[in-house]
């Protein structure tokens, strides 16, 4: 269960962390073009980290759709199976 809680949490803590490195940055004095460099750099790190954990989330759900489309497949074959032998009631 706590499987499934793991991006929310992530996610969580990646909008928490963005929005307070923005509010120190906008209330740094700092003159207009450093603050504006910044954020520049601040956001573009914060989307190549958006864009691996996306990645790593893609991936896990591939994995875990494989995964249950192989659990289907077990299952089917198990009931063809168990369908074979049995005769008129």
């Amino acid at each position: 269960m706590s499987d499934n809680n793991n991006g929310g949490s992530l996610l969580g803590f990646i909008i928490g962390a963005a929005v307070g490195a923005i509010a120190g940055l906008l209330l740094a004095p700092k003159p207009g073009r450093e603050l504006r460099e910044d954020l520049r750099e601040f956001t573009e790190k914060l989307a190549e980290e958006a864009k691996n954990e996306y990645g790593r989330m893609s991936e896990r759900a591939k994995d875990l759709g494989d995964r249950a489309k192989g659990f289907a497949e077990e299952a089917k074959g198990k009931i063809r199976k168990g369908g074979e032998g049995a005769g008129p009631a």
